[in-house]
């Protein structure tokens, strides 16, 4: 069971300066709880209002607000169309109205009525200053009983945080003195390697003349033709200086 027909207050208006007799009332506190609908006749004759649009125009005498709300087609064969009042013109008062009808280029402007907007009998702001408060109390009472809970996470996580960085670190410590002999092992044997690379080069080194440019295979190959050349046949020879003059002396061996 619906109650759409309960909700609808109808208009017939058969000429633009027809009078609206009927008594219109609202309520304080409606939302889409009444509908007006306008069955618009030409004189007498029913047609299909097939390029008719219509808007409501209020306006609240006592609060001073107004608006302007689209009707919706109901039966354009009939020449129904209904809206419903807004929310905002349902303040206690008479709220002055009419219709605009718009037909193609042309626009016509109803007789003005008036809607009686019935208070609601009790102190609508004592109420809601009341639920205000009580809502206010329960949402700091939600409010501080979460806080509670979000503290309690918050002191746990931290508490798993510390416990982790020290996990990680007495982690960390026990990996370093672990690997640490490994390390001063790798540092003695890189220090011999350079070492014994520094040797190497020397003897490489040696093995080139620096006065002929000649290049040997060995350094030994090399000190056997210094001594060579050092060693004339069957005798040795000297280079000495004698009376300020250079000279040859040779020893038999």
């Amino acid at each position: 069971m619906t109650l759409e027909n309960f909700r609808k207050i109808r208009i017939t208006l058969h000429e633009s300066n027809a009078p609206v007799l009927r008594k219109l009332i609202a309520k304080e506190g409606d939302r889409d709880g009444r509908e007006l609908e306008i069955q618009l006749i030409n004189r007498s004759v029913l047609e299909n209002q097939s390029d008719v649009s219509l808007r409501f125009y209020w306006r609240n005498l006592r609060m001073g607000n107004q608006g302007i709300e689209n009707f919706d087609v109901v039966d354009r064969s009939g020449g129904l169309f209904k809206v419903a009042y807004p929310t905002s013109m349902l303040n206690a008062g008479n709220v002055s109205c009419y219709v605009q009808i718009i037909d193609g280029q042309k626009i016509t402007n109803t007789r003005t009525f008036t809607v009686l907007v019935e208070g609601s009998g009790f102190d609508a702001q004592t109420v809601i200053a009341s639920d205000d408060y009580q809502a206010l109390n329960d949402a700091l009472i939600e409010v501080n009983r979460y806080q509670t809970q979000i503290s309690n996470i918050l002191d746990d996580l931290k508490s798993k945080g510390d416990n982790l960085r020290e996990s990680e670190r007495t982690r960390f410590e026990q990996l370093f003195n672990d690997f640490a002999p490994k390390i001063d092992g790798l540092q003695t044997q890189f220090n011999e390697a350079v070492a014994n690379l520094t040797q190497d080069s020397e003897v490489i080194t040696a093995r080139t003349s620096t006065e002929t440019g000649d290049s040997y295979d060995s350094l030994g190959a090399r000190l056997d033709e210094v001594e060579t050349m050092t060693v004339l046949g069957s005798h040795k020879g000297y280079f000495e200086i004698e009376n300020g003059q250079p000279r040859i002396r040779l020893e038999e061996i």
